[in-house]
């Protein structure tokens, strides 16, 4: 009886401490559960970081810079007209035309991190986007594109721990969003300036969207692509662009 008694012992205590290691993920697994068809399109936008270019930059004389919205650019865009704005050139958004032809847009953003720091959930705090940021020493666009381009997009299980749960849930909840949710293939930009560009179609209109990124403020410029504007023009107005 002594003997069974001793063979028991272990056996509740494995038992035990199995019943506590699954409640206690299951917790987590339960809370940062990732939708599968939300996996699925992140796995698709995956292998569409294309190619890298890098835009030259083109510095001009004084008189030849038109600004838009605290954006210096060649003064080429003089005829486009401000047709609505709204907040700061620190945080805000202005739409230039020309005739109601054309258009280009430009709208400014606080860095990453203080993006982030708008993040209100029940499950994920902007502190803990942070910790993932400064983990993979992520600070600008370029280092987010770069590390989303080689993360391996799976679900949460089991045997993970409750913090490694938490960072895919957050990669793959908030990182993630910096990327179209087409299947628009993203161009890396890098050099004096470092971004990413995409292009899209919409109501039978092509529109090209840069954003680029100097580690403190992003700028999301968008382009209706026409006759003036061509890749070409695009790039060559991105790299005469000066900041203030």
């Amino acid at each position: 009886m002594k003997r069974k008694g001793k063979i028991l012992v272990p056996i509740i205590l494995v038992l035990i401490l199995a019943i506590s290691y699954f409640s206690y993920h299951g917790y987590f697994l339960h809370k940062y559960w990732l939708d599968a068809k939300w996996i699925a399109t992140n796995q698709k936008i995956h292998p569409n970081i294309g190619k890298t270019i890098r835009i030259k930059e083109e510095p001009l004389k004084q008189e030849e810079y038109q600004n838009f919205y605290g954006v210096k650019m060649d003064k080429i865009l003089e005829n486009f007209q401000l047709i609505d704005s709204s907040g700061t050139t620190k945080d805000g958004y202005a739409r230039y035309g020309l005739e109601e032809k054309e258009f280009f847009s430009i709208t400014i953003y606080p860095s990453i991190a203080k993006n982030f720091e708008k993040i209100s959930s029940s499950k994920i705090t902007s502190r803990e986007i942070k910790d993932v940021l400064k983990k993979y020493k992520i600070e600008t666009l370029s280092d987010q594109i770069q590390f989303l381009k080689t993360y391996s997009y799976s679900q949460n299980h089991i045997f993970m721990t409750p913090e490694e749960m938490r960072e895919n849930y957050i990669i793959q909840t908030y990182l993630i969003t910096v990327l179209p949710t087409a299947n628009n293939e993203i161009t890396l930009i890098e050099g004096a300036k470092s971004g990413y560009s995409y292009s899209y179609q919409e109501n039978k209109k092509n529109y090209k969207v840069v954003f680029i990124d100097d580690g403190k403020t992003i700028y999301n410029f968008l382009f209706q692509k026409s006759a003036f504007f061509t890749e070409e023009v695009i790039q060559h107005l991105i790299g005469t662009a000066t900041f203030s």
